[in-house]
């Protein structure tokens, strides 16, 4: 019984689990990718290790409660397992963060040109997380990836094996980790983590550009008022009469904004017309 007890509170900690991550239609996300998918559109092999482990601790922690009446110490392993799933997922969290974050100036900026509706992710709302994301990097297998999968699923399936075969839940602190698998769960973490650090930042390029190109837009401006103010005209809002109020203003700015404008299509899979690409005009 103390099996089963066990196996129905993982069943209602992952129906809560569901229910807390809805998917972009509304509905409970079931799928244990969505479930553990980050702030992007792709499955989170970090986040599925931390989520995995938790799982397994709970499974074990209910069938000794259920044996014994009390809650044993864990073993020094099982709490090593989650320390090494929050660590990593701590980290490639924190990494893309780093490395894929838009200013929210320059999002807010994107939005009100009509460049972008919501995201700069292609498909962010109707792509889901895929199982080759998570052994996969910029398109080829990633054998850290594989690594960390692998020996996750083997200490995690050890540990069960365990526990569902001693007739004793007491010899659960004799079960033990080795440090050589450990480290080898820490290292692969830890390549797992910086390959994402020291992978391409096309956002964190992407954020510098729109920087650029959002301060050559308010030079552009600038100049156009200047121009104006001189000779006493407003030039009724008219693109024709801004361009020729400061020539030079504009043309470095269409330049860069050409390049933003590239980057942006890049990401979101479609190009941006040319009127969105123009700048804006003093009222």
């Amino acid at each position: 019984m103390s099996l089963v007890a066990a196996t129905l509170a993982v069943v209602i900690a992952y129906v809560l689990a569901a229910s807390a991550r809805k998917t972009a239609d509304g509905r409970w996300a079931w799928d244990v990718l969505v479930i553990t998918q980050g702030v992007h559109p792709r499955a989170s092999l970090s986040r599925l290790q931390l989520f995995f482990f938790t799982m397994v601790v709970l499974w074990v922690v209910v069938v000794v409660l259920t044996r014994t009446g009390e809650l044993m110490v864990l073993p020094s392993g099982a709490v090593a397992l989650l320390g090494i799933g929050v660590a990593g997922t701590a980290g490639g969290k924190a990494t893309a963060i780093a490395k894929n974050r838009l200013g929210f100036d320059n999002w807010a900026w994107l939005v009100s040109k009509g460049w972008i509706k919501q995201s700069v992710e292609r498909g962010s709302n109707t792509r889901k997380p895929e199982f080759s994301d998570l052994l996969r990097s910029r398109g080829e297998l990633d054998i850290s990836k594989f690594q960390l999968f692998v020996f996750s699923l083997v200490v995690g399936a050890a540990l069960i094996y365990f526990v569902a075969s001693s007739g004793d839940v007491s010899e659960l602190r004799k079960f033990e980790i080795s440090l050589e698998y450990l480290s080898l769960i820490g290292l692969s973490q830890a390549a797992y983590v910086g390959g994402k650090a020291v992978g391409p930042g096309k956002k964190a390029d992407l954020d510098n550009k729109l920087t650029e190109v959002r301060t050559l837009e308010t030079k552009f401006v600038t100049a156009v008022e200047t121009s104006w103010s001189q000779y006493d005209s407003r030039g009724d809002g008219d693109l024709d009469a801004a361009r020729s109020a400061a020539p030079e203003e504009y043309r470095t700015y269409r330049m860069r904004a050409k390049e933003a404008a590239s980057m942006v299509g890049g990401f979101i899979g479609k190009v941006v017309s040319e009127r969105k690409i123009e700048p804006s005009i003093p009222l």
